[in-house]
């Protein structure tokens, strides 16, 4: 109750929408992996359910990639993924050592 409060609040005081078509989309792909992964692994062993688990997530993540990214998104990510790989560079030098 209190998440649709701050989301009427957000529409109201800001005047912008807390949802767009694509994160609703996202959403939709993320109910339909969940419902279809657990229609596929209900009778399957442990071992098969989690590659079903590991497949639909490494497909979420196809996905998002493809059509979730949008155009103020590199704006954030951009430093954020030059830091990792500055941070694995250092690593791998010491580990090569």
């Amino acid at each position: 109750m209190w998440s649709i409060a701050r989301v009427v609040q957000v529409k109201y005081l800001l005047g912008c929408q807390a949802f767009t078509a694509r994160s609703l989309g996202l959403g939709a792909v993320v109910v339909a992996l969940a419902v279809g992964g657990r229609l596929v692994a209900q009778e399957l062993g442990l071992w098969a359910q989690g590659a079903v688990a590991v497949g639909a997530t490494l497909m979420f993540v196809a996905v998002a990639a493809r059509f979730g990214v949008e155009a103020g998104d590199e704006a954030l990510v951009g430093p954020a993924w030059g830091r990792v790989k500055k941070k694995l560079g250092r690593l791998s030098g010491r580990l090569g050592r």
